[in-house]
């Protein structure tokens, strides 16, 4: 089974872009921090794709907190100039979770509506899932 999940914050604003038979695509790195030292973090490499992709490029940017579900690809390359391969881990997102968007801190959360004596509480719709079929 190779299923691997990450939370994390993106480091840079998704770049969508599409290949030359026109699937969407953006790469970006999340950075997780370890679990006994929160001072540091591994930056991982994350692939995703089509509707999932363009709805990370218009909806998240640097610093957004996300929960990234996918699997381990791990390819290969060769190094021409010291004859020697080279390895690359990536994840390939499969469902994301935005979660919190540092950018909306201080604003009213979307979809908050707060209690009258006519409605109840109502939670806060600012989770977004995105998935796409693997």
């Amino acid at each position: 089974m190779n299923n691997v999940k990450l939370s994390g914050r993106l480091t840079a604003n998704p770049e969508l872009r599409y290949s030359a038979n026109g699937r969407a695509y953006t790469q970006v790195t999340v950075a997780v921090p370890r679990q006994n030292d929160r001072d540091q973090a591994d930056f991982v490499r994350c692939a995703v794709f089509d509707k999932l992709a363009e709805a990370l490029a218009r909806n998240c940017g640097k610093g957004r907190q996300l929960l990234v579900d996918g699997r381990l690809e791990v390819s290969t390359k060769d190094d021409p100039t010291t004859n020697q391969r080279r390895y690359f881990t990536t994840v390939i997102a499969h469902h994301i979770d935005f979660l919190h968007d540092p950018s909306y801190v201080g604003r009213p959360t979307p979809g908050f509506a707060p209690a009258t004596a006519n409605r109840p509480y109502q939670e806060p719709t600012t989770n977004q899932q995105y998935s796409r079929a693997v």
